[in-house]
């Protein structure tokens, strides 16, 4: 076993990765708007899937930095979205 060097690391830890795949956050405010269940399901879908197209390119084949335990990341987007991450476990 081996540590991997940071240069070879994506820029960002994971916490921070984690907080970019939630882009499309109107989706979240559409679902809690309708009153079908089934439209509600639709738009926590695209949400849930909306981040996923930007990972892969983003990280160009090198992983993000693994978080220190406990370690936190508060992420504000520009429509007052709020997202808190905190590194809670650590399996080595």
């Amino acid at each position: 076993r081996f540590s991997r060097p940071a240069r070879v690391s994506y820029e960002k830890s994971f916490l921070q990765a984690l907080a970019g795949d939630y882009y499309y956050t109107h989706f979240m405010d559409l679902a809690a708007e309708t009153k079908d269940p089934v439209e509600r399901i639709k738009y926590v879908t695209a949400f849930m899937m909306s981040g996923i197209h930007k990972s892969p390119a983003e990280f160009l084949y090198k992983g993000p930095m693994n978080p220190v335990l406990g370690e936190t990341y508060e992420a504000r987007k520009a429509d007052g979205t709020r997202l808190y991450c905190e590194q809670i476990s650590h399996h080595p």
